[in-house]
Order: structure tokens, then C-alpha cells, then sequence
């Protein structure tokens, strides 16, 4: 079981927001998380960064390369001949 996160459910996805829309203002995306984390008060900026990385997944913009993230079917391994 995870832990609770410390940050409202609200914080963290009004500060995802605020990182799209300024990023274009700065001259990388770490420097646009960065700026935010301070201005909203974010611990760390890993932890913003964790939840922009997230929210690209979940977006579909960003595509998430772990084996887990992918479905497993049942005949992956069928298909071997021994």
C-alpha cells in the first residue's frame, strides 16, 4: 500500500496545470518546475516533477516504457516451441 501523499489532491493538480502553461515562458521544463514548486511552496521539485511525468502518461503524451505499463497477454509465452 503506498503512502498518503502529503499535498492536497487539488495543489497537485493546479500546480500540473501552472507547469504546462508556463513552460513555454522558460527556457526548459525543469526551469518551469522549478519556478513553480517555489511559488507554490512544493517541498522538493521531484515531487512536481513526479506528477507532471504522471499526468503525461495519463495523457498520453508521454509514453510510459516499463514492462508493467503494458498489458500481458496470455499467449506471450505460447507461441515458444521447446
Amino acid at each position: 500500500m503506498g503512502r498518503q501523499s502529503e499535498y492536497p489532491s487539488e495543489l497537485r493538480e493546479r500546480a500540473v496545470r501552472m507547469v504546462f502553461e508556463v513552460t513555454p515562458n522558460y527556457p526548459s521544463e525543469c526551469a518551469a518546475i522549478n519556478a513553480v514548486a517555489s511559488k507554490l511552496g512544493v517541498g522538493t521539485a521531484e515531487t512536481l516533477r513526479n506528477s507532471v511525468r504522471q499526468a503525461q502518461i495519463d495523457g498520453r503524451q508521454r509514453y510510459c516504457k516499463l514492462s508493467l505499463c503494458k498489458p500481458l497477454t496470455q499467449s506471450s509465452g505460447a507461441s515458444r516451441s521447446n
